[in-house]
């Protein structure tokens, strides 16, 4: 085992099951299985392969960012349990993340305002948050949790996620598919403009991306 991945492993014994475990039980409230508990899951599933890719490649990921990442993940849409609205959830999982540590009188890891600020903007897909620059640290809370929530939204999986959240709010069928394919864009666009050089992921993940960007292009022809 490679020095990350030993690193995750013990962060994930601390912190997985507590975390997933309450976002679990906070989607129990609601039905909305397109963001429920499984997918933060997956985006912490991502967040590893991009450490993991990360150091493959030479990169000296800071260990405390992995610590700080898993728990922005496990709160970054249990707002949406509170409001499914776009901007607002992200305020809500902030406050729920605030309450969470307070409550379990839990020890707050170093800059927890970086992991609350994360949270609350993640969901800002003209991402104004992240900003581009080769001094930029590569394993930023906001870059690993905005990259591996927009991983989550590619292939087939991807494209039942979007159907769901967006009827939910807004349902005109008719221009589902304009409204995803230029939010899809985005994504892919903001994926290869913060990890583009980690060949192996960009190649796995090109055609998840073009598989959900696909079935849209010909849902559009079919409403039409």
């Amino acid at each position: 085992m490679n020095k990350i991945s030993s690193a995750i492993a013990d962060i994930e014994k601390k912190w997985f099951n507590l975390l997933y475990e309450y976002c679990k039980k906070e989607f129990s409230k609601v039905n909305l299985a397109s963001h429920d508990h499984t997918h933060h899951r997956r985006v912490w599933i991502y967040a590893k392969q991009i450490f993991i890719e990360l150091e493959s490649i030479g990169y000296k990921v800071n260990v405390n960012n992995i610590e700080k990442s898993i728990i922005a993940i496990f709160f970054h849409d249990v707002g949406l349990t509170r409001t499914i609205n776009e901007i607002g959830h992200g305020v809500e999982s902030r406050k729920l993340c605030s309450q969470f540590f307070r409550q379990n009188l839990l020890k707050t890891p170093e800059d927890f305002e970086e992991v609350l600020k994360a949270i609350e903007k993640h969901d800002d897909k003209e991402y104004k948050s992240i900003v581009y620059s080769k001094k930029l640290n590569r394993d930023n809370i906001m870059s690993i949790l905005c990259v591996s929530d927009d991983l989550d939204a590619f292939g087939e999986l991807g494209a039942l996620r979007y159907a769901e959240i967006y009827l939910l709010r807004d349902n005109n069928l008719k221009t589902l598919p304009e409204r995803v394919i230029k939010n899809l864009d985005k994504r892919f666009k903001n994926f290869l403009a913060v990890y583009g050089d980690l060949k192996n992921l960009v190649k796995e993940q090109k055609k998840r991306y073009l598989l959900t960007k696909e079935f849209y292009k010909n849902l559009q022809k079919e409403i039409e």
